[in-house]
């Protein structure tokens, strides 16, 4: 295999997708149906990880990164926050409630 060609595993591709699935949730996030207010820190959040998670998947998918070894566990945790994400709409602030047990 030459240098110039990509490597991308099983496990990359997952965690690409996740990312994708978590940037667009967050991206799509219609704060008129969830009734939330407006929260400077979570939209600054929300932003951070619309960067974040895109930055990710295209490095991934640009073959940059190979997730293999002890990334493998990433999948869990971003699985986990993708989850929580769709249950609570894309609202960040939902999901920081959530994990803290915050009401």
């Amino acid at each position: 295999m030459s240098p110039d060609q990509a490597l991308i595993t099983p496990a990359g591709f997952i965690l690409a997708a996740i990312c994708i699935a978590i940037l667009l949730r967050i991206l799509f996030f219609d704060r008129s149906r969830a009734k939330a207010r407006f929260k400077i820190q979570f939209g600054l959040i929300a932003w951070l990880m619309i960067v974040a998670f895109g930055s990710v998947a295209i490095l991934i998918l640009s073959g940059r990164i190979c997730i293999s070894g002890p990334l493998v566990f990433l999948i869990p945790l971003t699985m986990l926050l993708c989850v929580a994400l769709f249950k609570e709409r894309g609202n960040i602030a939902g999901v920081y409630r959530l994990f803290t047990g915050e009401h």
